[in-house]
């Protein structure tokens, strides 16, 4: 991966505790859209971006903390609370994940779009992971659209509590809380 982003969301020791789930994350998406990495490529072909280069080619910490693929997850945990569409790893946590979230982590999916590490302000010891796909116009080298395409839980017992999290972000105001 070229990009990585941690927004200093909290404290060291909840960044840290995200850190280390983010480190030991088993992902059961890691064998998918071949088409993304496994391409043969001419001279033409050498001069175009990539599929990633195109989706994230000079973002910052501001784009990292504040974008579409973030928004498109809150619509897609928000149909799921209307009944509209099922997250099945969210059904043991329905009473939380009605709730705000903040990202611990995201960086670039290898097979497209976004993962993203995150977890909800009034149950912080379940941390999530989604994996949200970008479809990108590769003759126009925009993002034409983006969909979830998988959440599941990365971690039931993180040790986060959400009186430390209210704390953090009380000292952090300028972190985004979706």
């Amino acid at each position: 991966m070229r990009k990585r982003f941690f927004p200093v969301i909290c404290s060291a020791m909840i960044m840290a505790m995200c850190a280390t789930v983010c480190a030991n994350a088993t992902t059961s998406v890691a064998v998918v859209a071949k088409e993304e990495t496994s391409q043969t490529t001419t001279d033409e072909d050498s001069k175009k971006k990539s599929l990633n280069e195109i989706r994230f080619d000079g973002w910052g910490e501001k784009e990292w903390s504040d974008n579409e693929y973030i928004r498109t997850l809150r619509k897609h945990i928000d149909a799921h609370n209307r009944g509209e569409t099922w997250i099945i790893n969210f059904i043991p946590y329905n009473e939380y994940v009605k709730g705000k979230f903040v990202i611990c982590y995201m960086n670039e999916a290898i097979y497209g779009g976004a993962n993203i590490l995150f977890f909800f302000i009034d149950n912080p010891s379940v941390i999530f992971s989604a994996w949200v796909y970008s479809s990108v116009d590769i003759e126009k080298e925009v993002v034409t659209g983006y969909e979830v395409r998988e959440v599941w839980v990365d971690d039931e017992n993180s040790g986060i509590t959400k009186e430390q999290v209210l704390k953090d972000l009380e000292a952090r105001p300028e972190i985004i809380v979706w």
